[in-house]
């Protein structure tokens, strides 16, 4: 442990026998209580906790033209996706990099194509969360999340909710689709 210290995320879970064999080793970005037993079968109390407390999870971050979703579970990040907004066809786009968001408005990002932008915007959103609303109900029945946290402008988080027909447990509303996923994960769920 010692040796692994630096490497270690807040806690570590293990099950071994006497025969010098793990059954199971895992790090969690959570804390847990420090515990020891020595049984015929392993006390399992404190994981089943930790999966009651931080079940399969959605976070859904919403940014004008951009939608960021991570997939975690116990904390930890099992899977990211982006989509984009491509305002000439007008249909959402699975992205992969960094977010282009308003950044695509050209050098600069002129007042006026950005005034455009934002009026279009709010004259379409509906129709565009709507849009992409079963694509994100359809991701939340195929990765079984027991919870969905929707982040983001508390209009746009609100609409977005609106045109999700799965239930949305939480908006938070903070503008995260930049940040770091570890960051996003610690701020929603573990706060």
């Amino acid at each position: 442990m010692h040796e692994n210290e630096q490497n270690l995320a807040k806690s570590v879970v293990i099950f071994a026998k006497g025969d010098d064999s793990v059954w199971f080793a895992e790090k969690f970005q959570m804390p847990v209580k420090t515990e020891f037993n020595w049984e015929e079968t392993a006390n399992l109390e404190q994981l089943k906790e930790m999966f009651n407390d931080f079940p399969q999870t959605g976070i859904i971050l919403t940014q004008k033209s951009a939608i960021k979703i991570l997939d975690t579970e116990l904390g930890t990040l099992k899977d990211t996706k982006l989509y984009e907004l491509d305002l000439d066809t007008e249909d959402w786009r699975e992205h992969s990099g960094p977010p282009h968001g308003q950044a695509s408005l050209g050098p600069g990002g002129q007042n006026t194509q950005k005034e455009q932008f934002e009026a279009r915007f709010d004259a379409n959103r509906h129709r565009w969360y709507k849009d992409i609303g079963s694509t994100l109900d359809k991701l939340a029945k195929d990765k079984d999340w027991s919870r969905i946290n929707v982040v983001g402008d508390k209009d746009e988080a609100q609409n977005l909710k609106k045109n999700m027909n799965k239930k949305v447990d939480d908006i938070i509303p903070k503008n995260m689709l930049e940040h770091e996923e570890m960051h996003i994960i610690n701020e929603v769920i573990m706060n």
